[in-house]
């Protein structure tokens, strides 16, 4: 058993499921409310009508699916740029199609949304793929248009990519299935053919709004620009579809009727998987971007068979150039070896660096892919060129140089993988996105930068230096030393704030009982993260293990209340029937044989209990749990603060119940906490002057905290009557009121 292979495994596979829980996230879009009302409109979502159209969604690609992550957060957010890009096949033959997500600000069209749009029409092109456009958008988001309308890759731009694409044979097909404004108009009718659905699909240039304010018509928008309007007098559309599925069903008809096209010319035999498990990897991926690990190891998992022919295996070898076949087809791939490795010449090169022997042999490489036509994969973990004076003086910008020139000049299809680093003019020479990869796709612990952060500390520090040295202040080793200091701590209190980031990230679980079993555990662990400074993976690892460790824990408790409730339940059932038996005037004979029936009975037979049981959910049953560890936290605490504390006895019944506990000083001071079935606590004192109690509160309080995971925040003190000490009103102490965790 290889422990380090298990560490980078659970790593990295946490790092994939933090990935595609996002994902999950951001494929609902606006919210399920927004969603909701287009289904009440009788419209599908982007992703369902996308869904629908292909043959198989589940082979599909989705292109770019976190743009727009965290962005116009002012503007109420634009999850996955407010628009869905999927490659798939219709009718058997590859596509590309664009859906307006109208959940999304009514699908509305961002800065981030053009971006994603031209990036879609930009793949259609250099694959000579048909491009399918679903339209549902109110057209540009107006406080925004500064930012998507006027520039040179900005709004205008789609359409003269369609005018493109029609002159290189490109086929494009338009569904208007909702709102198609003012420019946005232009794409659908630009395209080959145009089909809108009746009662849900409008196209104009101006909406029955506008119109009024311009020139005072009085019209609405379905008379003005509606699907009748479109097919029947002005002749803007080709098509008039009754519903969504009902056009998607055309745009099939249509695709299975296109002839085949010229192929790209590129060698593909019969597929076979690698012999290697391709799962290994995120074993074999170290979860520290520093450390080493052996990039052959990876190309073996990847490539069919597991085997490969190696260019120049013993020349450049941070470099590593060779040519296998990925499902089928034959690629030439160029990927940085993250191991350290001697040269011919003896001396020691560092992996995942480009030096001048590695740029000379990769520019070759690529000289000789495009002469033999085949595509280029790149496998990108790369921290820069080498530097120093023994690397420039041996040319590494020339030879640097050639490599660029060699990467941005190839004629055959490029593919980008970044595996791990992409820091500095590595990204570029490793084809980066300036160099226009047909797709380009980061793994989930993928780092991109122009440099590390702590050579970049580094060089602020020199900055700093020299900007002092030119005002001529001379810098001594002590103020050095304190600089490097300074940019140290900064860097330590950004990483600390991470930490303390995925700390929070990593305990917020759903599962309150669980979180609640396991504060013990997590408060010893959090001391121990911060006395040993482990890193973000180390915590995220060590916490999702206890999550699962608990997780299990409060499986069994809920179950374990379950059955006692359940046992309650059908007592008091019996109790009942009794009682309805003792007063019903039935005969002494039939009475007494119904008492036999209901004491040997086991509850099987009584429907009224198998009802309750039933709606017996979940969630009381945690709270009935909660319950029971909150009781036994105050009373534990309140003995270990001196007090005499009787049982906790219970009062009342279902969601009003409470928990009483009793608790007395030798000199008469007492204290009554009530525990709801919520876990929330209230608590009072008698025979205290003043507010002397807070002084046996601040005994109790903090180990209510600190061992027991009580969550002070919400604490409310309402003082009611203190002082007064006369003969007739003994006096009224305070009632605090709080929340377990």
């Amino acid at each position: 058993m290889d422990l380090q292979f298990n560490k980078n495994e659970d790593a990295n596979k946490l790092r994939l499921y933090e990935i595609n829980k996002l994902y999950s996230q951001i494929k609902k879009g606006g919210g399920e409310k927004a969603m909701a009302k287009q289904h009440e409109q009788g419209k599908l979502s982007a992703r369902e009508r996308i869904a629908y159209l292909l043959d198989n969604d589940e082979d599909a690609i989705e292109i770019a699916a976190f743009a727009g992550h965290e962005m116009y957060a002012e503007h109420g957010g634009c999850p996955s740029a407010g628009v869905v890009v999927k490659i798939g096949k219709i009718s058997g033959k590859q596509c590309i199609v664009v859906a307006n997500d109208a959940t999304v600000k009514a699908g509305a069209w961002f800065p981030i949304t053009g971006k994603k749009n031209l990036r879609a029409q930009e793949i259609a092109m250099e694959n000579r793929l048909p491009i399918i456009y679903l339209v549902d958008s109110a057209g540009v988001y107006l406080p925004m248009q500064d930012e998507i309308f006027p520039d040179k890759e900005h709004f205008g731009r789609i359409f003269r990519n369609n005018a493109k694409m029609s002159s290189m044979g490109i086929i494009q097909i338009s569904a208007i299935m909702g709102s198609c404004v003012a420019g946005g108009a232009y794409l659908p009718i630009m395209s080959d053919e145009a089909m809108i659905v009746d009662k849900t699909g409008s196209i104009f240039l101006a909406g029955s709004y506008l119109v009024k304010a311009a020139i005072g018509e009085n019209i609405d928008n379905e008379t003005l620009g509606g699907a009748t309007t479109h097919c029947e007098i002005s002749g803007v559309t080709d098509y008039k579809a009754k519903d969504d599925k009902n056009a998607l069903d055309r745009i099939k008809n249509i695709i299975k009727s296109i002839g085949d096209y010229e192929k790209a010319g590129f060698d593909r035999t019969e597929s076979f998987p690698p012999k290697e498990n391709p799962e290994e990897i995120f074993g074999i991926i170290p979860a520290s971007r520093a450390e080493q690990y052996d990039t052959y190891e990876i190309i073996k998992r990847l490539v069919d068979q597991s085997e490969f022919e190696e260019y120049k295996p013993d020349y450049g070898k941070t470099i590593i150039c060779c040519t296998a076949r990925i499902d089928g087809w034959s690629v030439g791939i160029i990927a940085n070896q993250r191991k350290m490795v001697k040269s011919g010449k003896g001396e020691m090169q560092f992996g995942g660096v480009i030096y001048s022997d590695s740029a000379d042999k990769t520019t070759r490489f690529i000289a000789n892919c495009n002469q033999r036509k085949i595509p280029l994969v790149f496998l990108q973990d790369v921290t820069g060129f080498m530097v120093g004076s023994k690397s420039e003086h041996g040319g590494i910008i020339k030879d640097g140089a050639k490599m660029v020139n060699a990467v941005a000049n190839s004629v055959v299809p490029k593919f980008t993988i970044i595996t791990g680093n992409s820091f500095g003019a590595g990204n570029y020479a490793m084809c980066g996105k300036a160099y226009d990869p047909r797709l380009i796709v980061s793994w989930p612990w993928a780092e991109l930068a122009v440099m590390g952060g702590t050579q970049a500390a580094k060089v602020l520090v020199q900055i700093q230096e020299s900007t002092l040295k030119k005002q001529g202040k001379r810098i001594s080793e002590e103020e050095h030393q304190q600089f490097l200091a300074q940019e140290a701590q900064r860097e330590a209190e950004r990483l600390l704030e991470q930490k303390e980031q995925a700390w929070q990230h990593a305990t917020n679980w759903e599962n309150k009982l669980a979180r609640n079993l396991a504060f013990k555990t997590l408060s010893s662990l959090k001391k121990k993260v911060k006395d040993e400074n482990w890193d973000i993976i180390q915590i995220q690892t060590t916490i999702t293990a206890i999550k699962h460790e608990f997780e299990q824990k409060a499986f069994e408790t809920k179950a374990n209340s379950a059955k006692q409730i359940r046992q309650q339940l059908v007592n008091e059932e019996k109790q009942n029937l009794l009682k309805v038996i003792e007063t019903t005037n039935l005969p002494q004979s039939h009475s007494e044989l119904l008492k036999q029936q209901l004491k040997e009975s086991d509850g099987e037979n009584l429907s009224e209990l198998a009802t309750q049981i039933n709606q017996i959910e979940d969630v009381t049953l945690e709270d009935e749990a909660v319950r029971k560890e909150m009781v036994k936290a105050v009373y534990q605490s309140l003995k270990q603060a001196g007090f005499t504390v009787l049982n906790p006895k219970k009062q009342g019944a279902g969601d009003e119940s409470v928990v009483v506990i009793q608790a007395s000083r030798p000199q008469g001071n007492q204290a009554n906490f009530r525990v709801k079935l919520d876990g929330s606590v209230r608590y009072e004192f008698d025979n205290y002057k003043g507010q002397s109690c807070k002084k046996d509160m601040a005994q109790v309080l903090p180990k209510l905290s600190d061992i027991y995971g009580v969550n002070l925040s919400n604490e409310r003190v309402i003082w009611e009557n203190p002082d007064d000490e006369s003969a007739t009103s003994k006096p009224i102490t305070p009632t605090h009121t709080y929340q377990k965790r």
